[in-house]
């Protein structure tokens, strides 16, 4: 299948010139609209000249910028209707051509743990880590596919902190947590793409009201990305992978402030084992199961 322009577009972004990035984001963030605009229209929009324009044009490969919309506009037919396309390519992979899948996701992980490596900023993590450890309450939000990946992040980091607030579970009231939100708490989203409207409008509030976020996505074009304050991405879009690069962002975060809060966090740790094996809620041996 031919490479979609989105995809395209987020592919060669970060080589480009500063004013092709801007470019970049305002048509990814608002590529509904750019369909129906003009070369100039665009360019005033975006806050570029039209030369800016034709030259992104140029290294996208189209031959006129009719071509690039018209490759636009079946790029948002098909994100609005194949928001799995990924985990479809999945189902649909032909087993001839592949190994069995669990040799194929393994060798996929450790692809993912090593590109990460050179794609997550560490001065983001780093600042991630700070403003979690120093926030009063940790707001947590993520929607659809976000959910598990956050519920992950509360339920790892609830063994041994009891300042993380889960908003994911109460989409009716989420706009009443705003009422007890202050500047000293953080809003911790999890967003990967395509993001939901009400996580956005949710971001952009929280922002608005002063209150400090940190967003892990999964790519920066994201449009809460302009409301964080730290925002660690992945930079994989277009994967098969799932929300496994997610998880090993979480997994690192959580380890990251289990140690930093240390001895705290092994005291409380040791006392939750405790507690599982006094009162048989955990077996580790047959002589505890009761017969």
């Amino acid at each position: 299948m031919e490479e979609s322009a989105l995809n395209q577009i987020i592919r060669v972004k970060d080589r480009l010139s500063k004013k092709q990035r801007v470019l970049c984001e305002y048509i990814v963030l608002n590529y509904n609209q750019v369909i129906t605009m003009s070369v100039a229209e665009l360019a005033k929009n975006a806050g570029v000249g039209t030369t800016t324009v034709m030259r992104l044009i140029k290294e996208l490969n189209y031959e006129s910028y009719q071509e690039f919309k018209k490759a636009l506009v079946e790029d948002t037919i098909i994100r609005t209707t194949e928001i799995y396309s990924n985990m479809k390519q999945s189902l649909l992979a032909h087993p001839k051509n592949e190994k069995n899948t669990l040799t194929t996701i393994m060798q996929m992980l450790n692809r993912i743990a090593s590109d990460l490596m050179g794609s997550v900023n560490t001065q983001q993590f780093e600042k991630s880590v700070q403003m979690l450890l120093d926030a009063e309450h940790i707001f947590l939000l993520g929607f659809r596919s976000s959910y598990a990946v956050a519920k992950y992040f509360e339920d790892s980091v609830h063994i041994f902190s009891r300042k993380v607030m889960q908003l994911s579970d109460t989409q009716e009231y989420l706009y009443d947590y705003i009422l007890h939100m202050k500047p000293t708490d953080v809003l911790f989203v999890i967003s990967e793409w395509p993001c939901t409207q009400k996580t956005v409008d949710f971001a952009y509030l929280c922002h608005k009201n002063g209150i400090p976020i940190v967003l892990v996505t999964n790519t920066l074009l994201s449009p809460i990305a302009k409301y964080a304050d730290a925002t660690i991405s992945t930079n994989v879009v277009s994967s098969r992978a799932g929300r496994l690069p997610s998880m090993l962002v979480i997994e690192a975060l959580v380890q990251e402030l289990g140690r930093r809060t240390a001895p705290q966090s092994i005291e409380m740790l040791d006392s939750l084992q405790t507690v599982l094996t006094e009162n048989q809620i955990v077996l580790y041996h047959d002589k505890d199961i009761n017969k």
